[in-house]
């Protein structure tokens, strides 16, 4: 049987106007771009080691079209392979992404979002670690969704029917989970950044070691050009 293992990022081009739109207002489209870009790049990072450790395959599933320059620049310099995302909403994408990474032989999918800049490597690990004995893993969001999902077979009832963008998304993939009699750990609740209040969150947190020394100097560039913005976070 095959002991191949995928670790898949899902991200979007930086695309003003397209990302982090939540946090716009206070942000210009610019600067919510330069953020998920920063953001981004965070993930391609952090999976580099895990990847490593585990002999697991790093891919970025790409939205909306994997030849974006952004892309390749993170296929030239940092090994990951591309996919393309399809599908009408994140469920299609999903569960679109498993299947073709399990029609590849892949024994574990692990997929986690790029809007993480503080989680820690190791609940990735950790999900890794817990498939051995779970069929499905999810990392929960405060916010009643979740930023990990891994699977060791195909599963698109997961991914069906859920109200995306929604504090059920949780709650709701983890009762599918219990009908499909499906074994479900979980890795430590975190917090992803969509929202004002988020962004209010890591601004405030002074002397963050878990950043990146790129997106803590853009954080401080931020909160020091929109001063006037940030009460209104």
């Amino acid at each position: 049987m095959s002991n191949k293992r995928a670790l898949v990022v899902f991200a979007k081009a930086p695309i003003p106007g397209t990302v982090k739109t939540r946090l716009c207002p206070p942000l210009s489209p610019e600067e919510a771009t330069a953020l998920h870009a920063s953001f981004a790049m965070d993930a391609i990072e952090r999976t580099k080691k895990v990847a490593g450790k585990l002999k697991a395959d790093r891919l970025v599933a790409c939205d909306p079209d994997m030849a974006h320059p952004f892309f390749n620049a993170l296929r030239s310099h940092h090994g990951v392979k591309l996919l393309q995302q399809r599908g009408q909403d994140l469920g299609e994408r999903m569960g679109g992404i498993m299947q073709e990474l399990f029609d590849r032989d892949y024994s574990s999918v692990v997929i986690t979002g790029s809007d993480l800049p503080t989680l820690p490597s190791g609940e990735i690990s950790q999900a890794f670690g817990l498939l051995a004995d779970h069929d499905c893993v999810l990392g929960p969001c405060p916010d009643g969704g979740y930023y990990l999902v891994g699977l060791r077979c195909p599963r698109p009832e997961l991914f069906s029917d859920v109200p995306w963008g929604t504090s059920e998304v949780l709650q709701l993939t983890k009762d599918k989970a219990a009908a499909l009699n499906l074994k479900l750990g979980l890795t430590a609740p975190w917090s992803d950044i969509d929202t004002p209040d988020d962004l209010r969150t890591l601004i405030n947190e002074k002397n963050r070691k878990d950043l990146s020394q790129r997106t803590a100097r853009l954080l401080q560039t931020l909160s020091s050009r929109l001063k006037h913005r940030v009460d209104d976070l």
